[in-house]
């Protein structure tokens, strides 16, 4: 097994930048490989989505505040709030459209983070359209918000 990034000790630092030798981590859940150069990890206890170049060899802050919310931005990923985001998966909407698809554990929905742009956030399933209301979850069938996880 080989270690990419984190010193095993619990970090709390929201920026990143550092050799992966000497990064700190706050509880990563997933990854996935966006390019040959590029992973993008889940990390649930700053509540942000963070990214690893391999070329550089930094880790660092791709989106999120780093407060707790679910909160989407149109022009600004670092403005999103995350809520333990836990799960990711890349979608190819089209050649000019691909999408970046967030299981966000807390808020109890699926977003999504436009991956050409890397500029926009929206809410894809579940939730609730206040930002702070981590509480809107259950089963129910619906569109957008009306629909609950």
């Amino acid at each position: 097994m080989l270690t990419v990034i984190g010193t095993g000790e619990k970090g709390f630092d929201k920026e990143g930048n550092k050799s992966p030798e000497t990064q700190r981590l706050s509880s990563p859940w997933d990854i996935v490989a966006v390019n040959r150069d590029t992973l993008i990890f889940a990390m649930a206890g700053t509540h942000q989505i963070w990214a690893l170049n391999l070329k550089t060899n930094r880790g660092f802050n791709f989106s999120g505040s780093g407060k707790e919310g679910n909160l989407n931005h149109r022009a600004d990923i670092k403005k999103c709030e995350w809520a333990q985001p836990s799960g990711l998966s890349i979608g190819l909407i089209s050649s000019s459209h691909i999408e970046l698809y967030v299981a966000d554990s807390e808020s109890s929905t699926i977003r999504a983070i436009n991956m050409k742009t890397l500029s926009s956030a929206r809410n894809l399933v579940g939730g609730d359209n206040n930002p702070k209301n981590l509480h809107s979850y259950g089963d129910r069938d619906g569109v957008g918000h009306e629909s609950k996880l």
